[in-house]
């Protein structure tokens, strides 16, 4: 007889437990087995690492640990690239955990674990298996006994079937040492004076590096942090304002811009005049705006923090925010943490007085000492002397998420989208990085003209320092370098805001020429970016011969830029008007960028400003988007031999009133590639989580590479377009089930058809298309070669209609186009629910609204339920595009569209309506309606006749090219 084991159990033991019974459904799921000890028991047949190793670690990271969700950084599915886990204070908890599949041997992945140990400069590596928990301690060999343990005999300890030994210390002394911590305030401030500066660090040649993702998520972290903090300080605003008349004016016309950011067609009379009043307003648009505008607060205090600490790391500037130069200060300044900020600023505008200095709408605000520990604790865990990437991109692209993107247009390009344009263009290497001139390294001319957060023009810059064969003991070389990025990179922006960030982004990568230099023993050399806030549109410079006489201050062909309240463009002062001159006079070596996607309806501002420049009066055309211009200009500013590069919706290659635009790029450039991503989300988020709630372009992307020379009659266009996302991501992976295929091994893959020859494989067609038959009034056939059918047969429709073959007409000619019924409220969405009041949102909650909920846009068999049921004469049937894009309508692929007329709408329809009335009866577009009489009426009626009839339903070319 079996002597039975005690069933007293540590807390920490039978968390264990729970933890791992929480997966008996995926235990029969993946192996058939009904508990933990039959599934170490089954023999594998598939991978278990993203099914349930993952997931379970998890959980003992939560329930055994007790690390809060928020308190540690998933980076799941990175193909080995990146811990699993990682938690947020790594000087608190100074190791990374990583899952491995059920049956690795974990031996095996010892080096990667010691690798993640050896970048971070951590203490601890763990590694999980499902069966084991391997420890693995910094500068040893192996793992440590003392900490590592195994699952089986821990599970059965807590069901009593087993006896309590060595097994239960191991784990409770790593339970111990790995459990949750948090660190007062008192507790961060003797941590940062006590540590060694990674100056010193990073010179003794300490192999550790910058995790670019688990930075821009601290970043995130800690701007929610300040944003409460700048709201708990307000009253030091108005004290602020009060003595600056300027000042306060300036601020309420920022607010009154960011508000047409958020809710274009809002009167702005309708607006507070006082900024007391915006401060008093706690619900609603306004609130929101001013919310929008405490972020921009807290993103500058907190990205100037950073540039500053990462100054500190190169050695730039003298220590003050960590290791001894903050312990000095901090006593110095009788242990105020708000002195030694303002201190090390005041040092910092020294260095670089335009983000230093006061003359904005965010100078105001300075941490409060429990927030200002936090972030100083906490960017002290990274050696920022290491930055080389746009961390500042992931900080902009959450910015842009709380207003309505798609309808601004702003959307931050992936890095390895920027990567991807930089190296089609060949902007890499010594040879494509500077103009090589006998042993000098002249700069290249680059500019962006709608820099957003800078992306393009770091990794520009990345490249200078990195890959131009300058060495780090080169004084003369990494002058040339820094020479490279300060004058011959040149970006604009028009917002205020992303304007700053750019700055800070490509000094952070500024920074580490003049930290060598510094070490060398050279003077820093005072120097301005070539980074301009102004409107790009502005910089275009025709000749108008009828003012020859007057001199360039007065003729408006060649004046400076104008002031202009309205987006906070003030007169550009010193070095930053000499950039703006050469800018007007063009000469790049490449233009690239990704240009704002907005059209005329949603923002007049802009389109006002754009009618009113002199430059473009005779080119403006009425009903166009706002991307054509800047493509004209980024065109009319390359020299002879340069490049262009662009990553646009492809709409603009049919768009009807886009023909200016195809006959001035195939008259002045070579169009050399061409690549189209279908539907594929090319601006998708990297993580699921993040793909999940940050919207993307709606629109085909489509990335156009061309040069400023003559196309021969002969000249091939190459494109290489994605057509099937299943096919290529089976056709990547290798794996029946692939759907989407990953971004990188995608990009790669059309890089490598780009050289290749013409022809479909895997999801992907490249095709060579002459540019001589790129006609402008016609849409740009680039999706199909020659011999595809569609191709052939608008040939020969095209080739009826031009001889007026009689059985051939337009459908304009004798038609009615018209298009089909819109709701204005298909379904309950996120960004509706942002527009709505704070009452109105809790309304819907309390009516169990859900968001995805239909609203007057009902599914496929929603008309055989109540009260639909009962009155079908409300619904309409909608077919659905995917079934027209193939010129046929699919039966089963459509939706069913409440239309209610006349006067009353059934009693039953109704009250089923009413849950949603508080949207209903504040949607804009739907109470712009003149017409409108009861609140659930939609938009604006259509002809029954019409709507009854016969008719013909096809694919609807827009001005906007959809």
């Amino acid at each position: 007889m079996t002597k039975r084991a005690s069933t007293t159990t540590t807390p920490e033991i039978a968390a264990l437990r729970a933890s791992i019974d929480t997966f008996r459904g995926r235990f029969k799921a993946l192996r058939g087995a009904k508990a933990f000890d039959a599934y170490l028991a089954a023999p594998s047949d598939r991978a278990d690492e993203e099914t349930l190793t993952e997931p379970l670690l998890a959980a003992i990271l939560e329930r055994v640990l007790g690390f809060p969700v928020d308190a540690y950084f998933p980076q799941l599915g990175r193909g080995g690239l990146k811990p699993d886990f990682t938690p947020i204070d790594q000087i608190a908890h100074p190791f990374v955990l990583d899952a491995k599949a059920s049956d690795q041997n974990l031996a095996h992945h010892e080096p990667q674990i010691r690798s993640y140990i050896d970048q971070r400069a951590l203490d601890y590596g763990v590694l999980f298996n499902l069966r084991e928990m391997r420890v693995y301690r910094r500068g040893q060999r192996g793992h440590d006994p003392s900490l590592s343990f195994q699952l089986l005999p821990l599970w059965q300890v807590a069901r009593g079937e087993a006896i309590p030994a060595a097994e239960v210390d191991r784990f409770a002394e790593f339970c111990r040492i790995f459990a949750f911590r948090q660190m007062d305030t008192a507790q961060r401030i003797a941590h940062i004076r006590s540590q060694r500066s990674w100056e010193e660090r990073l010179a003794r040649g300490e192999d550790v590096r910058v995790d670019i993702d688990f930075l821009t998520e601290r970043l995130r972290q800690l701007s929610r942090v300040l944003i409460e903090d700048a709201a708990a300080q307000q009253d030091g605003l108005l004290q602020h304002l009060s003595l600056n008349v300027d000042r306060h004016d300036q601020l309420v016309r920022e607010l009154q811009v960011l508000t047409l950011d958020i809710a274009p067609g809002t009167k702005i009379d309708d607006l507070p005049s006082a900024v007391s009043e915006w401060l008093a307003t706690s619900d609603g648009l306004v609130h929101r705006v001013w919310r929008q505008y405490l972020l921009r607060v807290a993103y500058l205090a907190l990205t100037r923090i950073l540039l500053f600490r990462a100054w500190e790391d190169v050695g730039f500037v003298d220590d003050y925010l960590y290791d001894g130069g903050f312990n000095v200060a901090y006593d110095r300044l009788r242990q105020n943490t708000q002195a030694v900020l303002e201190e090390a600023f005041a040092h910092g505008g020294k260095r670089y007085r335009w983000l230093f200095g006061a003359d904005n709408n965010y100078d105001w605000y300075r941490p409060r000492e429990e927030a200002l520990v936090d972030v100083l604790y906490t960017l002290g865990q990274f050696p920022l002397g290491r930055l080389d990437a746009d961390v500042l991109g992931g900080l902009y692209q959450s910015y842009v998420d709380e207003i309505d993107r798609d309808r601004l247009g702003q959307f931050f390009t992936p890095r390895a989208v920027v990567r991807f344009m930089l190296d089609r263009v060949g902007f890499s290497g010594p040879e494509g990085v500077f103009n090589l001139v006998g042993d000098r390294r002249d700069p290249k001319r680059v500019y962006d003209f709608a820099t957003g957060s800078g992306g393009f023009l770091v990794e520009a810059a990345r490249r200078i320092v990195d890959e131009g064969g300058v060495n780090a003991d080169d004084a003369a070389g990494l002058r040339e370098a820094l020479s490279a990025v300060v004058t011959g990179l040149v970006g604009s922006e028009i917002s205020p805001f992303p304007y700053y960030l750019t700055e800070i982004n490509l000094l952070l990568q500024v920074s580490r020429v003049l930290g060598r230099l510094n070490v060398l023993g050279e003077r820093s050399p005072n120097f301005t970016l070539g980074v301009l806030h102004m409107d790009s549109l502005a910089a275009r410079t025709p000749f108008d011969e009828s003012l020859e006489g007057l001199s360039g201050d007065h003729r408006t062909d060649q004046a400076e830029l104008q002031h202009d309240e309205r987006f906070g463009l003030v007169p550009l002062d010193g070095e930053k008007r000499a950039t703006y001159r050469g800018l007007r006079e063009g000469g790049f070596d490449l233009v690239i960028g990704n240009p704002p996607y907005v059209a005329e309806a949603n923002n007049k501002p802009l389109f006002d400003r754009l009618r009113n420049l002199h430059a473009w009066k005779g080119t403006y055309r009425g009903k166009t988007d706002y991307l054509y211009y800047f493509l004209l200009l980024a065109a009319e500013k390359l020299k002879p031999g340069g490049r262009l590069c662009v990553i646009t919706p492809a709409g603009w290659m049919n768009a009807g009133k886009a023909d200016f635009l195809r006959e001035r790029l195939a008259k002045d450039l070579r169009l050399d590639e061409l690549f189209l991503f279908g539907s594929y989300r090319l601006f998708a988020p990297d993580t699921p989580e993040r793909r999940k709630r940050v919207p993307t372009p709606t629109v085909e992307s489509a990335i156009l590479i061309a040069t400023r020379t003559a196309a021969g009659p002969r000249h091939r266009l190459r494109v290489v377009a994605l057509e099937d996302e299943a096919g290529a991501g089976r056709s990547l992976t290798g794996e029946a089930d692939a759907k989407t295929p990953d971004r990188d091994s995608l990009l790669s893959e059309m890089t490598r058809r780009a050289r290749g020859r013409p022809g479909r494989k895997g999801g992907i067609v490249a095709t060579d298309v002459r540019q001589a038959q790129l006609e402008a009034p016609h849409p740009w056939r680039v999706k199909h070669s020659g011999d595809d059918l569609a191709p052939r047969v608008v040939d020969v429709l095209q080739k009826w209609l031009d001889e007026g073959v009689s059985e051939v007409e337009r459908l304009d000619v004798a038609w009615r186009v018209f298009q089909g019924i819109q709701t204005g409220a298909d379904a309950y969405s996120e960004r509706i629910r942002k527009r709505l009041s704070r009452d109105d949102q809790s309304r819907l909650e309390a009516a169990g609204a859900r968001i995805r909920d239909p609203i007057l846009e009902l599914p496929p068999g929603s008309e055989a339920e109540s009260p639909w049921r009962e009155h079908p004469e409300v619904l309409v049937r909608s077919p659905e595009s995917t079934g027209l894009l193939y010129g046929a309508c699919d039966p089963g692929d459509y939706a069913s569209l409440v239309v209610i007329r006349g006067e009353q709408a059934p009693m039953s329809v109704e009250r089923h309506l009413e849950r949603w009335r508080p949207l209903l009866e504040t949607r804009a577009e739907i109470v712009r309606n003149p017409e409108r009489r009861r609140w659930w009426e939609a938009l604006w009626p259509r002809d029954e006749r019409l709507m009854t009839s016969p008719k013909v339903i096809a694919l609807y070319r827009t001005d906007r090219g959809r």
